[in-house]
């Protein structure tokens, strides 16, 4: 039952019910599940205390990941980022998946270990290619400073998925800084037509306009 109410996002349910299920019959695997619905239910303490009590060792592969992959995800939201990192590094030793990159990598960034993010971001790209993932390494590439890299990275991205057209006016500020003028122009004039029509579809959405305005006197600089 604990499995069924976790598919259906209920997820204080499945807590009762792999707990009763425990309560039973010890089972490390019940006990990671548990504490994943735990974790999803917002039982932090709980979860983190479930899935530390567990024998990884009596797990298979799938089962450890799993528990190292919700383990870390509780660090992120507990703030407690030394831990996240080491959790991911093991898993990481595991298996080597973009999923584990991109997260580590994303880490890296919002620690301002800006070489460490750009690296493992390249590693998610080369393991798979999505327009995330190449959105996620022009933001590193760009807050270390590497202007025409990000550049690269942002097309790239704009290039594989078309919801991502607010990078027009990241690809903008990259294209700028690196003082090619007449790509920013056209990156912004990109950004500036995507506003206008989000103000026109959301009814006069005053944001949209505004950006809108403030990209037409990045323009006027160039």
């Amino acid at each position: 039952m604990g499995y069924l109410y976790s598919v259906e996002s209920r997820y204080d349910a499945a807590v009762e019910a792999y707990g009763k299920a425990l309560a039973l019959r010890y089972d490390d695997a019940t006990a990671v599940r548990l504490g994943r619905a735990q974790r999803l239910s917002n039982q932090l303490d709980g979860a983190r205390q479930t899935l530390e009590a567990v024998n990884a060792q009596s797990l298979d592969a799938d089962m450890r990941l799993l528990r190292l992959s919700e383990l870390a995800t509780i660090a992120d939201q507990e703030q407690r980022y030394t831990d996240e990192d080491a959790l991911l590094q093991e898993a990481l030793t595991m298996r080597d998946t973009a999923d584990l990159n991109f997260r580590l990598a994303s880490l890296k960034r919002r620690t301002n270990q800006l070489p460490d993010a750009i690296r493992l971001y390249r590693k998610t790209v080369e393991l798979e290619d999505s327009g995330s993932a190449q959105a996620a390494l022009g933001y590193a590439l760009s807050d270390d400073g590497q202007f025409a890299a990000a550049a690269q990275a942002f097309e790239a991205a704009l290039q594989k998925e078309e919801g991502l057209a607010p990078l027009y006016e990241d690809l903008g500020y990259a294209y700028m800084h690196d003082s090619q003028n007449g790509r920013a122009a056209e990156a912004f004039k990109r950004a500036i037509d995507n506003a206008l029509a989000q103000a026109d579809a959301v009814d006069g959405d005053k944001d949209a306009a505004d950006k809108a305005y403030r990209l037409r006197k990045e323009v006027t600089k160039l």
